[in-house]
C-alpha cells in the first residue's frame, strides 16, 4: 500500500484523493499548509516519491507550472535609501516598471519564456521574451526591518537594519507549458517516468534540463530590467550562456523553485521526487517561502548571515511554499461585483448628476485596503471595456489582493521539524511591486456584469 506521511492531520477527502492516484510503491509526504487546490485541483506542499519504472503514472500529480518560483537579489542600501526618499522618482519608476514587463495575462499577442527545443548544446534556437506567464507573477522592491549585528560574529551588538531585496516570481513560460504537454502525453501513452525523461526524446533528458533552467533564466532577466528601471545599479549581472550571450540577467542571492522533479540518487530503487507546490532545497540556491501577496515573502539566512544555507530535514529537504487558498475564484468574482454595485449605489444616492457619478466611478474602487494597494502595487489588466466611459477592467485588483490566500502560518509551529529553527528569518514586505494582473477568463464576466448593471442604473436615473 502507498505511504502517506504528515506532520499534521489532513482531511479524509484530501487523503483519499492522494490514495486514488498513488500505487503501493509510491510515497507522499504532506508538509504544513498542504492541500489540493479548489480551483486548479493541483497539489500543494506535497512531496511525492514515485516509482520511475512503473508504467502509466497518473498525470494529475503534476502541475503545469513546472519549475515556477522566486529569485531574490540583495540590494545595496546606498541605492535604496535615495529611491525611497524621492517620492516623485518612486512614482515614475513604478509606472515605468508596470509598463515595461510583458505579461501573457494582459495581452494575447505575448508569449514569454524560452522555448523548450534547443540545439545539441542546449542553446536557444530562437529569440524569446522575458515576462510574466501567469496571474501570480510579480517583481519589485521588498524591504524588511531586521535585527542583526553590524558585522558577522559580533555578539551583543544586534540592532535593526534595513534589508532590501529585488524579488521576482515567475515561471518558465513557453518551456514549462510545452514540457507539461509532452510529459503528460507520454505518461498517458503508458510510458514510465524513466522512459519519458531518460530514454526517449518525448520529452527526453534535454527537455528536462531546459525546463529546469527556464524559470530562473526568465526571472533573472526580468530582475535586470527592473533594477535598471528603478535605478539600482550596485548589482551584478551575468550573461545568459544558453542564449549565446544575447541576454543577461542578475546574479541571484536566493533562487528557489517549486514543482520540481529530480531523480533520487541515494535510493537503491529507481525513484523520482516531485515537489508539488513546495521548495526542494536540495536543488535550490538558499531557502525561501511565501506568504500572501500583501504580506510578502520570508527568506532564511544562516546564523552567520549567509543566504547560501544548506537545509536538511526528514521531509526530503523540502519546505512549504504555497499558502492555503481560503476563497475560491468564483467567490472573489462575486465579492468584487457586489462591492462595485454597492459603491455605485452609494454614489447615485448623493443626488449628483449622471456625469459626476460616472466620473467618480472611474477614479474610485471599492477595495477596503485601496490606499495601501495604490501605494505599493501596480498591474495591467486586459482591456474589456470597449467604448465604455467606466474603465472597470483597469482598476479591478488581482484576486490575490482580495484575500484569496491565507498568510504563512507554519514557521511558529514546525520550524524545528523542518530544519529551520537555527536559521535567521527575514520577513520582506512589498514596497514597490508590479503584479501579473487578473486572468482574462475571470475579468471578462466581472466587467460585462458591472457594465450591464451600471447602464441599467443610468437609464433609470435618466428616465
Amino acid at each position: 500500500m502507498s505511504r502517506i506521511l504528515a506532520l499534521e492531520d489532513c482531511s479524509t477527502e484530501f487523503r483519499n484523493s492522494l490514495l486514488r492516484i498513488l500505487t503501493e510503491s509510491d510515497e507522499a509526504v504532506l508538509l504544513p499548509q498542504s492541500e489540493r487546490s479548489l480551483d486548479s485541483s493541483s497539489f500543494k506542499n506535497v512531496v511525492f516519491r514515485i516509482d520511475a519504472d512503473r508504467d502509466g503514472v497518473n498525470p494529475e500529480i503534476f502541475n503545469p507550472k513546472w519549475f515556477d518560483g522566486i529569485t531574490c537579489v540583495q540590494l545595496d542600501d546606498r541605492d535604496v535609501e535615495p529611491f525611497l526618499k524621492d517620492h516623485q522618482r518612486r512614482l515614475s519608476a513604478h509606472e515605468a516598471l508596470a509598463s515595461a514587463i510583458p505579461s501573457e495575462v494582459s495581452s494575447l499577442d505575448i508569449t514569454v519564456g524560452p522555448p523548450l527545443d534547443a540545439d545539441e548544446n542546449d542553446m536557444d534556437l530562437s529569440d524569446w521574451v522575458a515576462g510574466f506567464d501567469g496571474p501570480s507573477c510579480c517583481v519589485g522592491l521588498y524591504i524588511s526591518e531586521h535585527s542583526r549585528p553590524p558585522d558577522v560574529g559580533l555578539r551583543g551588538m544586534n540592532r535593526v537594519h534595513r534589508e532590501s531585496f529585488l524579488i521576482c516570481r515567475a515561471g518558465g513560460g513557453l518551456a514549462a507549458s510545452t514540457f507539461h504537454s509532452r510529459f503528460t502525453s507520454a505518461l498517458k501513452r503508458g510510458k514510465s517516468i524513466q522512459q519519458a525523461l531518460e530514454m526517449e526524446d518525448d520529452p527526453g533528458p534535454q527537455a528536462l534540463r531546459r525546463v529546469a533552467a527556464a524559470g530562473t533564466r526568465n526571472r533573472t532577466e526580468i530582475l535586470l530590467k527592473a533594477a535598471n528601471i528603478l535605478g539600482f545599479h550596485r548589482v551584478n549581472g551575468i550573461s545568459d550562456q544558453a542564449s549565446r550571450g544575447k541576454k543577461r540577467g542578475l546574479v541571484p542571492t536566493i533562487d528557489v523553485s517549486i514543482n520540481t522533479i529530480r531523480r533520487v540518487e541515494e535510493q537503491a530503487t529507481n525513484v523520482y521526487q516531485y515537489a508539488a507546490g513546495c521548495v526542494d532545497c536540495a536543488i535550490s540556491v538558499g531557502a525561501a517561502t511565501s506568504s500572501n501577496m500583501a504580506d510578502g515573502y520570508v527568506l532564511f539566512m544562516s546564523s552567520k548571515g549567509s543566504a547560501k544555507m544548506t537545509l536538511h530535514n526528514d521531509a526530503y529537504c523540502c519546505i512549504p511554499f504555497s499558502t492555503r487558498r481560503i476563497v475560491t475564484s468564483n467567490d472573489v468574482v462575486h465579492t468584487i461585483t457586489n462591492e462595485w454595485k454597492a459603491l455605485h449605489k452609494a454614489e447615485q444616492s448623493k443626488e449628483q448628476s449622471t456625469e459626476q457619478s460616472t466620473e467618480q466611478s472611474t477614479d474610485e474602487a471599492p477595495h477596503i485596503d485601496r490606499t495601501f494597494i495604490e501605494k505599493h502595487f501596480k498591474w495591467t489588466n486586459r482591456n474589456f471595456d470597449g467604448t465604455s466611459n467606466v474603465p472597470i477592467s483597469r482598476v479591478v485588483e488581482p484576486f490575490c489582493l482580495w484575500g484569496s490566500h491565507a498568510e504563512e502560518d507554519f514557521l511558529s509551529r514546525f520550524s524545528r521539524e523542518l530544519g529551520l529553527a537555527e536559521s535567521d528569518v527575514i520577513r520582506l514586505r512589498p514596497e514597490v511591486v508590479v503584479l501579473g494582473g487578473v486572468e482574462p477568463s475571470k475579468l471578462r464576466p466581472i466587467v460585462k456584469h458591472l457594465q450591464s448593471a451600471l447602464t441599467m442604473a443610468e437609464d433609470r436615473a435618466m428616465a
